[in-house]
């Protein structure tokens, strides 16, 4: 169970990172807008958590379930833009 939760919180923290990361590469930022450093600290926090768990550290169980959300989210919203009209997101 312990090495399921592993492989789930590693995809959804490559999910997170590839997220993050396309979506600061796509537009030109200010220090000043807050989306920049969200996304920033999600990019970040999604390194963290990959290296953690590959290093074998195990989860709480709450952790994996927020990581897996999160991506969900992320991947929900990436779908939604994609197939939408939208022309500067």
């Amino acid at each position: 169970m312990i090495y399921l939760f592993a492989v789930l919180n590693i995809a959804a923290s490559l999910t997170i990172f590839v997220h993050c990361a396309c979506r600061l590469t796509v537009q030109r930022w200010t220090v000043r807008q807050p989306e920049l450093w969200i996304h920033a600290l999600l990019l970040a926090a999604s390194i963290g958590v990959a290296a953690s768990n590959l290093s074998g550290q195990t989860r709480n169980p709450h952790e994996v379930f927020l990581n897996v959300g999160i991506a969900s989210y992320f991947m929900a919203q990436t779908w939604r833009l994609r197939h939408s009209k939208a022309q500067n997101w």
